[in-house]
């Protein structure tokens, strides 16, 4: 039998992977997959300082600089979506 904690790991990754295919960036998927961890690690801010640093413990500078183009340089996320991968979300 798998754990919730199993289920909820692989319900993520599932998330993460239509994330990644609706903003059509392959190269955008690890940042992606980085800020969407960090926004659910128990932080009390979310900007992407923070979430550098409980995702890239090793080089917060690196991640902090990659989280701030991923955020700051996101065209795509305007006006692009998919219905049936928001309406995932809010289960």
């Amino acid at each position: 039998m798998e754990s919730t904690g199993g289920r909820a790991a692989e319900a993520f990754e599932v998330y993460v992977k239509g994330l990644t295919e609706v903003i059509g960036h392959a190269d955008r998927a690890e940042p992606l997959r980085d800020y969407c961890t960090g926004l659910m690690m128990p932080v009390t801010r979310k900007s992407v300082e923070p979430l550098a640093a409980v995702t890239a413990r090793a080089r917060v500078s690196a991640k902090h600089q990659s989280l701030l183009h991923f955020v700051g340089q996101a065209p795509w996320f305007l006006g692009r979506g998919s219905p049936g991968l928001m309406s995932s979300a809010c289960r």
